[in-house]
């Protein structure tokens, strides 16, 4: 089942009325950790050396996972759709289902090594190794929406 296209990005793109300079990342995030704090910055997987400020690093306040309409109905049940926080495991789980492998790693990796980026329970182990113990990042989970306005007010209400 895939459950990519449904309005997420577009809704991200509204909740900031379009601004160009708030739209820092999202789907393929390299993520840093410095002492207890993540960084990260869009990482399609190559840098663009003409377009700079598109990877440039930013503190990561927030992981979010959004949910799938059957993943919604079954996380809240009848309790009204909002923003929630979960853990970290939560969050690596649920990123192994449908994650964004840098797309442009293929044509500059090798095979075995594309493999090693693909490899669910490395990127699962790596994900937890780098955000286990961090207070300065929330994860949380967004439930899906029927439409993207509905989502881009859920965005701009949390």
């Amino acid at each position: 089942m895939d459950d990519t296209g449904f309005g997420k990005s577009q809704a991200a793109r509204t909740a900031i009325n379009k601004n160009d300079k708030a739209d820092l990342a999202r789907d393929a995030v390299a993520i840093i950790r410095e002492n207890n704090i993540l960084y990260g910055c869009y990482d399609p997987g190559g840098i663009n050396p003409i377009k700079k400020d598109l990877h440039a690093i930013h503190k990561i306040d927030f992981i979010t996972y959004c949910l799938s309409d059957v993943q919604s109905q079954n996380f809240y049940l009848e309790n009204p759709r909002t923003i929630e926080e979960v853990n970290n495991n939560f969050i690596a789980i649920h990123l192994n289902n449908f994650y964004y492998t840098g797309s442009f790693a293929k044509y500059f990796c090798s095979s075995n090594q594309y493999n090693w980026l693909l490899d669910v329970q490395r990127r699962y182990d790596r994900f937890l190794e780098l955000t286990n113990n961090i207070t300065t990042t929330q994860f949380v989970v967004v439930p899906w929406m029927a439409t993207v306005e509905e989502k881009a007010l859920l965005y701009t209400s949390f």
